[in-house]
């Protein structure tokens, strides 16, 4: 099946990092006085951010620099 718009999928992941980046702050600032709640806050969001990259670059060797693949 040929996908019409993938750069929608590549847009799609900015979208989700910065959604974690603004969700992060959120838990980071009501987590103050709380050192163990704010590892996890980084860690989380570290591992969010990074499966969204490892996707997006899997997604550019597919359809970046004008090659596309089905």
């Amino acid at each position: 099946m040929e996908r019409r718009y993938p750069f929608l999928e590549g847009f799609g992941y900015i979208v989700s990092i910065w959604s974690v980046i603004l969700l992060a702050i959120a838990a980071w600032l009501s987590a103050e006085g709380r050192p163990v709640l704010r590892g996890v806050v980084v860690a989380g969001s570290a591992l969010s951010v990074m499966g969204m990259l490892l996707r997006w670059y899997v997604w550019w060797s597919r359809h970046g620099n004008g090659k596309h693949h089905q």
